[in-house]
């Protein structure tokens, strides 16, 4: 058993801090859905409770003027709380951390072999092995640098979205891009 844990352990590549980190966002994710789970349940029994209840009083109730003396509490319930934060601030970390790992994990490989392929193609045409009209490419960046752009900007939007705490995202891509 021990052995297939460190098996498991030198695969996933995360120290114990990350780990650590990883389940208490998991956690707090649960807690914010259970919120949501509770808050969703009392709106139901709210909604049986109303239909249950004969006509004449529902009609009293429901067309009475409210008194304007008469102040409702506007501090949440802690279900209220925890399931609104809990689900943003979980899962920012959990999205962010995995976008972090996915940064430190691919980074450094697709850059050197991006510069290895920029080299080669340097050197070739350096030699004239391989000729590269860099004109050519110059002119479709030139071309295609405004819809880049735009996609850029429409990417971060909608990373920014879907990831609304975004104190918490970034101390989960920070965790995420961390060494052991």
């Amino acid at each position: 058993m021990g052995e297939e844990y460190s098996n498991v352990r030198r695969v996933a590549a995360l120290s114990n801090f990350q780990i650590t980190a990883l389940m208490l966002a998991i956690l707090v994710s649960l807690a914010g859905v259970g919120g949501l789970v509770w808050q969703w349940m009392d709106r139901k029994d709210d909604q049986q409770q109303v239909a249950a209840m004969p006509d004449d009083v529902r009609t009293a109730v429901q067309d009475t003027p409210a008194d304007p003396s008469v102040h409702v509490s506007e501090v949440e319930s802690w279900n209220q709380w925890l399931s609104t934060r809990g689900v943003k601030i979980g899962l920012s970390f959990l999205g962010a951390f995995a976008i972090g790992y996915l940064f430190r994990t691919f980074l450094k490989t697709m850059a050197i072999l991006t510069a290895m392929a920029v080299t080669a193609l340097l050197l070739l045409s350096y030699f004239n092995v391989y000729n590269v009209d860099f004109t050519a490419v110059q002119e479709k960046w030139e071309t295609n640098r405004e819809w880049v752009t735009t996609q850029a900007t429409k990417l971060k939007d909608v990373v920014w979205t879907y990831l609304p705490s975004s104190t918490t995202a970034f101390v989960g891509f920070f965790v995420g891009m961390l060494r052991r």
